[in-house]
């Protein structure tokens, strides 16, 4: 959970200012020339500083907004902050802090569309290569499909029009969740560990290695291996193992 933080002066002010695109004006300024409260005198350790963050759905990168004295339906009159995610949220909250849940928030994904949204500490992408590296904790989440690692690196399309997911390598730590319907059959849901695992989006294959990779599901099938393969979009199930660590596969009496 990331967490917006509001710096403003420690001092009571009236806010009267608006905020409504990115950095102040249509010409991207930065500048607001009207501004009489903050000041070099008053812009301080003493006065100026963090006084208090509200939690959001990921990383903020567009600047936040602000409108004073907007009605909100069903909530009254606010000083309003509007802050989008990079998990495609966008919220509004109370400038004051007060209280600190929402006041509105929205969600643009479109999970129906197989859109995959990444949440990490640390990303660098290249536009060269098309790939993304993400580090310090990460979350993927894809429509049947939830991936936690250490680390994770994500290629996408080779094509420039094209922007979705072709693969992703994730390290340390790997879990694996993955949701399987077939037409016919309950539905089956895997989960999977290991220290290394890639996701191959076209053909919703999923493959574990390193470490102890085991693989767990709904029936209570309990299997480990040198290297698990399955695909999400069936109920196939591929293992290797080698002479010294043989497949094992514990299946329930019904």
């Amino acid at each position: 959970m990331r967490s917006l933080v509001a710096t403003a002066l420690l001092a009571a002010v009236s806010l009267t200012a608006q905020v409504l695109t990115s950095q102040y004006d249509n010409a991207r300024t930065g500048a607001i020339l009207t501004e009489t409260t903050l000041t070099p005198s008053n812009v301080n350790a003493a006065h100026f500083g963090k006084r208090f963050s509200l939690a959001v759905d990921g990383d903020l990168y567009g600047q936040p907004l602000f409108v004073p004295g907007l009605e909100i339906p069903g909530k009254g009159r606010h000083d309003v902050i509007f802050v989008a995610t990079e998990h495609d949220s966008v919220y509004a909250f109370d400038a004051t802090g007060v209280p600190a849940e929402p006041l509105w928030k929205v969600n643009f994904l479109n999970t129906s569309a197989g859109v995959t949204t990444v949440r990490a500490q640390d990303l660098e992408y290249s536009t060269e290569t098309r790939i993304a590296d993400y580090k310090g904790g990460v979350h993927l989440e894809r429509p049947g499909m939830v991936v936690d690692s250490k680390t994770m690196r994500a290629f996408l399309k080779e094509s420039s029009s094209d922007s979705s997911l072709d693969k992703a390598f994730s390290d340390g730590t790997v879990k694996i969740v993955s949701t399987t319907i077939v037409p016919g059959k309950p539905k089956r849901i895997r989960t999977g560990t290991s220290e290394h695992a890639e996701y191959y989006a076209d053909e919703q294959k999923v493959l574990l290695n390193g470490g102890q990779p085991r693989l767990v599901d709904t029936e209570k099938v309990d299997t480990t291996g040198k290297e698990l393969t399955w695909w999400a979009n069936n109920d196939r199930l591929l293992v290797d193992g080698e002479e010294a660590k043989q497949v094992r596969t514990v299946i329930p009496k019904k």
